[in-house]
């Protein structure tokens, strides 16, 4: 790969991050903001529906970050064939 080829790549993957992160954000205060205002209001079934999907989309969120991370620098440190061996990760 070429250096412009892998500073698009890189370019690629932050984008992407940056994306989940934004995303996750704003789910997060979105389920704040449901539970500050709605306290009172919420059943224990749909409280912790809400907090079960809520918990797993933090973690797929943040699973996809790492992963697009990883695969990154796998893809910026293995130039023709040689550095970082990606069955390690």
């Amino acid at each position: 790969m070429t250096e412009l080829e892998l500073l698009e790549l890189l370019k690629s993957a932050t984008e992407g991050v940056d994306a989940n992160f934004q995303f996750w954000i704003f789910s997060s205060i979105a389920v704040l903001m449901a539970f500050y205002f709605a306290a009172g209001k919420i059943g224990g079934y749909v409280k912790w529906t809400t907090i079960s999907l809520y918990m797993t989309s933090a973690i797929l969120f943040l699973s996809r970050m790492f992963e697009s991370g990883t695969r990154s620098i796998i893809s910026c440190c293995k130039p023709k064939g040689r550095g970082i061996d990606p069955d390690r990760f």
